[in-house]
């Protein structure tokens, strides 16, 4: 690697850490990629266990999450159809709860 790339790579690397010290993800005092990743292992592990982000609540109803699934993985309207064990579809009273008690 030429001395002009080396020179690049060390000022992109400085420029990312001083984001994330701004940030006040990493002490002031971190001045190596390694110990960054060092100290934003425990974020992201607690970031990792704040499931009921991403968990469908029990009251909610089924045509809202049918909804939020098309808009998250953005697909077409009427594309996602939620299902009990029979086969039989989810109707639109139904709730998240009594979902996960059929499919218990």
């Amino acid at each position: 690697m030429s001395n002009l790339l080396k020179k690049h790579r060390v000022i992109g690397i400085r420029h990312f850490s001083r984001v994330l010290k701004d940030a006040g993800l990493i002490s002031e005092k971190v001045m190596y990629p390694s110990e960054a990743v060092a100290e934003l292992k425990p974020i992201k592990v607690k970031a990792d266990a704040a499931r009921r982000q991403r968990n469908a609540r029990r009251d909610a109803s089924i045509p809202s999450i049918i909804r939020t699934i098309e808009k998250i993985l953005k697909l077409p309207h009427g594309s996602v159809k939620i299902i009990y064990p029979s086969g039989r579809q989810a109707r639109s009273d139904a709730t998240v709860g009594s979902l996960r008690k059929q499919w218990k």
